[in-house]
């Protein structure tokens, strides 16, 4: 009943949400679907991929060191040359995306705009 229905899908610091068989899944019914990462931020290297189970869905957009340039990563999901390069992570990277901190350093809320 939902064959016209079109999904778009962008997440910002997406940990790792299923299995190789669910990552295919999302990418085949999803019409449009973005992983924006940032530098060394934690969040999209958990689980580890060394736990085996887990595996992102395709179409990562990296971006480093401001939000101007982006680099579209291969359609593995689990790009080495995007943010999987790193092999250290800095949780507080998890707060800023797009040059906007999503909350303080006590986790209040920064951004009161909606």
């Amino acid at each position: 009943p939902y064959a016209d229905v079109r999904v778009h899908v962008t997440t910002f610091g997406e940990p790792r949400v299923g299995n190789a068989a669910f990552a295919t899944f999302a990418a085949r019914h999803a019409h449009r679907s973005a992983r924006v990462t940032w530098r060394r931020d934690i969040v999209p290297h958990l689980p580890p991929r060394a736990f085996g189970l887990y595996h992102h869905a395709p179409r990562e957009l990296f971006y480093e060191a401001n939000a101007t340039r982006f680099a579209t990563c291969d359609g593995s999901g689990e790009d080495a040359a995007c943010a999987d390069r790193y092999d250290w992570y800095e949780p507080r990277e998890h707060t800023r995306y797009l040059g906007v901190y999503q909350s303080d350093d006590d986790g209040v809320p920064s951004c009161t705009q909606y």
